[in-house]
This record gives C-alpha cells, sequence and structure tokens, in this order.
C-alpha cells in the first residue's frame, strides 16, 4: 500500500460520509482557483492544513514533508515565468543580452507568487481529502455524481497498477543497490534505463494476465466492488453548507477589494 492510502485508512473521520468529505475539499478548492488569491490562498492552505493534521494521522512536521515535494517543483517550474527575454529592461532586476534584456518586473514576481501560492493551497485541498479517504470511497463518490462508467473503471484500475508497478520497482531497486547498481553516476544511468524497460515489460505482462484473470470471471464491462454506505448526519450536512457559504463570501469580499 502507498503511505497516503495507509494513512487515509486509519484517518479518524474515515467511517464519516466520504461524499461530504469530497464535498468540502472540492468546493475549497473551486473557491480557491475562481479567487486567484494571494490572501485566500493563504487563508485556504492554513484552514486545509489545520483540518488534516486534525482529522488525520499526520504530524504537523510529516504534513510540511508531504507539501515539500509539489513546492519544490513549483518553485522550479515558476522560474520560467518569473524570467522574462525582452527588448525592454524590467523595473526590478535586469540583465543585458545584446540587444535583449534577461529581465524581472514586478508584476511577473506577483503573478509568479500568486501561482505558487493558489497551487500549493489547492494541494492542500487533495491533500486533505486523499488523507483521511481512501480511494474506493472517492470512486464511489463518483459513481453518486454520475461520472462516466469508463472513467472510474479506469481510475481504479490505475490506482490498482501504482501498488503493482511501485512494488515492483522497488524490489528491482532493492536488487540493484545489491549488485553496487548505483555505485558511480554512469552506473545509475544504466541501472533506472535497465529498470524502465523492465518495469515496462512486466507491466503490459501483468496487464494482459489481469484482463485474462477478469474474463475467466465472466468480465462484462463492469468492474464490481463492494462498497460500504455511510450516510452524513444532519448536523454536518448543515456544518458544509455553513462552512461553503462562510468561505465563499469571504472569497467573494476579498475578489472585489483586490479589483477595487
Amino acid at each position: 500500500m502507498l503511505i497516503i492510502d495507509k494513512l487515509a485508512y486509519a484517518s479518524k473521520i474515515r467511517e464519516k460520509s466520504p461524499g461530504l468529505k469530497v464535498a468540502l475539499s472540492m468546493s475549497t478548492l473551486i473557491v480557491c482557483i475562481s479567487t486567484n488569491s494571494i490572501l485566500m490562498s493563504i487563508l485556504i492552505l492554513i484552514i486545509m492544513g489545520y483540518l488534516t493534521v486534525k482529522y488525520s494521522q499526520v504530524s504537523f512536521c510529516r504534513y510540511l514533508k508531504f507539501l515539500s515535494l509539489p513546492f519544490t517543483f513549483l518553485m522550479l517550474s515558476t522560474v520560467a515565468i518569473l524570467f522574462n527575454i525582452s527588448s525592454e529592461p524590467g523595473d526590478l532586476w535586469n540583465m543585458s543580452l545584446g540587444s535583449l534584456f534577461l529581465s524581472i518586473s514586478k508584476a511577473d514576481l506577483i503573478h509568479t507568487i500568486k501561482l505558487v501560492f493558489v497551487a500549493l493551497s489547492s494541494v492542500a485541498c487533495l491533500y486533505f481529502m486523499s488523507l483521511t479517504t481512501p480511494m474506493v470511497d472517492i470512486i464511489y463518490v463518483m459513481k453518486k455524481v454520475k461520472i462516466p462508467k469508463l472513467f472510474i473503471e479506469l481510475t481504479l484500475l490505475i490506482y490498482r497498477f501504482m501498488f503493482i508497478l511501485l512494488d515492483m520497482a522497488d524490489s528491482i531497486g532493492i536488487s540493484q543497490k545489491a549488485r553496487l547498481g548505483n555505485i558511480s553516476f554512469k552506473a545509475r544511468m544504466k541501472s533506472i534505463s535497465m529498470l524502465l524497460s523492465v518495469i515496462l515489460i512486466r507491466a503490459l505482462g501483468k496487464a494482459n494476465n489481469l484482463y485474462n484473470a477478469m474474463e475467466s470471471r465472466c468480465y462484462d464491462g463492469n468492474i464490481r466492488v463492494i462498497w460500504e454506505h455511510k450516510n452524513s448526519t444532519k448536523k454536518e450536512k448543515i456544518f458544509l453548507l455553513i462552512y461553503i457559504m462562510l468561505i465563499t463570501s469571504i472569497g467573494i469580499l476579498i475578489r472585489l477589494k483586490e479589483i477595487v
């Protein structure tokens, strides 16, 4: 199992209605993206972080480690937005490149910071959902809201293959380390290429075996799963409604203030 999946099953609100948790997470995500504000993103990041640490089995330090990976990716990917090559110098920093300038403008800096915070707070919303709701429950919600059947089945199969491929990669990686396959940069690159090629071949074999197993069990195009029905209480529904109205109102006020 993935560590995130293990934590989801151990969550303090594991037995709560998955629809309620998904609705809370997705409504917050929609407000975050539609508002597109640094202040609102920081507020959502704090709210989602607090709820995730409180109701999941994740400590604050571990939660920060989970956020560090997307944060590092965001910092590297937003460099292209921060720097601009133009014939006009920027108002914050410039470096001459002949007739052109490599520059950073105030508008580009604000846009980059906003993008990082919006993306990070969006990840925090998804972390709350994934760390408190097992994937099986999320798929159940997808079925209830009438997501296309083909998309749900692809999601279920991809989710299943994630564990198989990661376990396979981990086993091969341990074998390569035991044989000093990572002793140098050249050896490491060769080991990675061999790892990827072996995983590709074995993944195709596993997919073929899985299809044969499904066919032998009278597969008719539907993957049937035993769902655990968990109904939300009236109090929980009222709390969710008040939360959505409150977070939406705050988002509208912040957006109007920024426009004015």
